[in-house]
């Protein structure tokens, strides 16, 4: 298996990138000219406490406050865009979900219509649709999506 090293995972425009999808993504934005703001600024949302218990209030429903940072964000079309090259794991469903509950619209762009788990025969597109998040598959952010009216 040929491993590409981090440091080689940078965009036309120099931003270090967590994988070759993420890369493949940017720079085709680069190429087409569409305005994006890598790792923008993160966003602000509320998580529930599990088992959480407020004493002043006798309440089990407990959140807390919590940030988010979405991979890419279009200024264009006022876009927040999740990438989604490989696994999604329970961890990151559950945050991002919690995201999406919280009043943000997040935009997903998955590699791969993957099932959840090995068990699960939900797949990607079944839980973005779910939370209420739009969704492509493939390895481009869809023109409609970057406001771009060219």
């Amino acid at each position: 298996m040929n491993l590409i090293p981090r440091e080689e995972m940078v965009t036309a425009n120099g931003e270090q990138c967590d994988s070759m999808f993420e890369v493949n993504v940017v720079n085709d934005l680069i190429r087409r000219g569409v305005s994006y703001v890598f790792h923008p600024e993160p966003i602000a949302y509320h998580r529930p406490v599990r088992g959480g218990f407020c004493k002043d209030c006798d309440s089990n429903k407990v959140r807390k406050s919590a940030m988010y940072q979405a991979d890419l964000y279009l200024p264009l079309s006022d876009i927040y865009v999740e990438l989604k090259g490989g696994t999604m794991n329970q961890s990151s469903r559950s945050r991002l979900a919690d995201v999406a509950r919280a009043g943000n619209t997040l935009y997903f762009l998955f590699r791969q219509d993957r099932k959840l788990s090995k068990i699960s025969k939900t797949r990607y597109s079944a839980w973005a649709e779910r939370y209420k998040c739009p969704w492509h598959v493939g390895d481009t952010i869809p023109k409609e999506w970057t406001g771009d009216n060219r």
